[in-house]
């Protein structure tokens, strides 16, 4: 009990640092905060069971086969950094029949927001290195609870963060700058995650 304890703290310590640190998770519920509070319900469930599937993925052996084989993991952060890069270039540079409406950058149901997770390099280091550091079945109901919990309760804060802005954020040009600003951001990150595999 004592070593998992151990390991425990630590492995809830990475996921807080993670969740709430700005990524493309949180970045979609930043921009989700803006348009209310079913958006942010939305990209909140659509990442918990997202995280959930990589954590059943992750432990049924996929982070094992991810180790195991470097161009597959590679290949897999290059194509969930291009699609990252994708979304931000749809905010600063919309089709012609969005500009002047909300923009809609993240995956507009909860079932693509989960799928999303498969393309979010983030996600997929995180819930590798959690399943690596508390091994085995015994361990797995705590680290799904710890997901929920804290990536819950994180992404509810950034919602929050997006829906102070909601104010400034009235008239149509701080709305175009607060997109280009998300539309960056998030190519950015997805910029640095491919950069990092490379």
């Amino acid at each position: 009990m004592i070593p998992d304890m151990n390991n425990l703290l630590p492995v809830v310590g990475m996921l807080i640092v993670a969740a709430l640190t700005p990524g493309p998770n949180n970045l979609l519920a930043l921009e989700a905060g803006t348009r209310g509070a079913r958006a942010v319900l939305r990209i909140v469930l659509g990442v918990v069971t997202g995280s959930l599937l990589l954590l059943s993925l992750a432990s049924a052996g996929v982070g094992a086969l991810l180790a195991a084989l470097p161009a597959l993991s590679t290949g897999l952060t290059i194509l969930g950094g291009a699609y990252l890069a994708w979304l931000g270039v749809r905010l600063v540079w919309p089709r012609k029949a969005q500009r002047g409406a909300q923009s809609r950058p993240q995956p507009a149901t909860v079932l693509a927001t989960a799928l999303f997770q498969l393309a979010n390099p983030k996600a997929w280091l995180l819930v590798v290195t959690a399943i690596t550091l508390l091994p085995g079945v015994e361990n797995l109901l705590k680290l799904t609870l710890a997901i929920i919990v804290i990536t819950t309760a994180c992404l509810l804060l950034w919602g929050l963060a997006g829906a102070a802005t909601l104010r400034l954020l009235q008239r149509p040009k701080s709305r175009r700058r607060f997109d280009i600003c998300m539309g960056l951001a998030l190519a950015a990150s997805a910029s640095l995650s491919v950069l990092h595999a490379v």
